[in-house]
């Protein structure tokens, strides 16, 4: 992988929460800001000046582009989804059309995540998962936004989501998470057929399906901690990663091969003992790689280091010099370019400020 380059040199600090990109494009990235909006980075403006533009004003969260030619980004803003069109050719955007229908299910958590299966149909995760058809005249309404049903362990009615994840090789397969887990562990939830009925694959680390309910063996569970976040295999819709956030000692990563009903810890190590916060993953030279963000920055596996007997994982923070490297700080969200290229979304703590950065490599 190539060395970090820091991007917001031109960019006043901000907290961001998340980043969304383009597939094919690893200079165009947007970030959700805390009370600072949506920014948007160009990072081959002609200028340092219009590197960054502040794309929108407010509180914002989880943003996705909805294609490579930036025809509509929707993001997270308390307490609504909205959708904006641009930029047009004096690098304007569209007033924001807001995307009603929610309820009172949409809380005015940032922790909102927003997920895209490339056919048309964006899902909404907060107190409930929600999907719409995405129409490229008009807002979205309640016309076309419902709620999916699933049944949730009792106690976690009022726990939002951690994740939305869709296979990419099949948009119909998506699995969800909630955001703690009870004393029996996190519960992951998978669809195969676009959202229309859901599976308990893992519900209180018992074996899926059985009745009565039989205990998984212990090194077939999830530890009984809070899930930040899940990404499926970009070539094997059954092949998942959770990561998991606290400070339990070797408890950082886990891999599920049977679509999330069973788990193998591969944590193993090189990891730090501290929040894993986020996770990527891609296939390049033949080989699947792995990319976390922790709360110390982040760290990276392959194939062939998860093929050890203990799972090898090392860290990605070098850059071209000293000043360059990326920093040991608390990684949030990390995204993905087509052609392998890595995007990351940091907070740094300095004095009594936080700040935000991006790192691409």
């Amino acid at each position: 992988m190539d060395p970090w380059y820091e991007l917001t040199r031109d960019l006043c600090i901000t907290e961001a929460y998340r980043i969304g990109g383009l597939a094919s494009n690893k200079n165009i990235v947007y970030a959700g800001t805390h009370d600072n909006g949506i920014w948007r980075l160009n990072d081959n403006a002609a200028a340092p000046t219009l590197k960054w533009q502040n794309v929108k004003e407010g509180d914002c969260g989880e943003v996705v582009v909805a294609s490579d030619t930036e025809a509509y980004t929707y993001y997270f803003t308390t307490p609504a989804i909205r959708r904006i069109k641009g930029p047009n050719s004096n690098n304007q955007y569209t007033t924001p059309a807001v995307i009603v229908g929610f309820g009172p299910y949409l809380s005015t958590s940032t922790n909102t995540t927003l997920a895209l299966d490339g056919n048309n149909n964006i899902y909404v995760g907060n107190l409930d998962l929600f999907k719409g058809t995405i129409n490229s005249n008009t807002a979205i309404s309640c016309n076309n936004v419902t709620t999916i049903g699933f049944t949730s362990p009792i106690g976690w009615s009022n726990q939002p989501l951690s994740t939305i994840a869709i296979a990419p090789s099949n948009p119909n397969v998506i699995y969800i998470s909630k955001r703690n887990g009870l004393s029996t562990g996190p519960a992951v939830y998978r669809s195969d057929d676009a959202g229309a009925t859901w599976l308990p694959v893992y519900v209180n680390s018992t074996i899926y399906g059985s009745t009565p309910p039989t205990p998984l063996a212990p090194n077939q569970q999830l530890p009984a901690l809070s899930l930040n976040r899940l990404v499926v295999d970009p070539a094997n819709p059954q092949r998942l990663w959770a990561v998991f956030s606290g400070y339990t000692y070797n408890q950082k990563v886990y891999e599920s091969a049977d679509g999330g009903a069973t788990w193998r810890n591969i944590t193993g190590g090189g990891l730090p003992n501290l929040p894993v916060n986020a996770i990527a993953a891609f296939e390049d030279g033949g080989l699947l790689h792995l990319v976390v963000g922790t709360d110390v920055g982040v760290y990276y596996s392959n194939s062939t280091l998860l093929a050890c007997k203990l799972p090898q994982w090392k860290p990605l923070m070098q850059g071209v010099t000293a000043n360059a490297s990326f920093p040991n700080v608390i990684v949030q969200d990390v995204e993905i370019h087509g052609s392998g290229a890595t995007e990351c979304c940091e907070q740094l703590l300095s004095g009594a400020v936080y700040g935000k950065h991006l790192y691409p490599p």
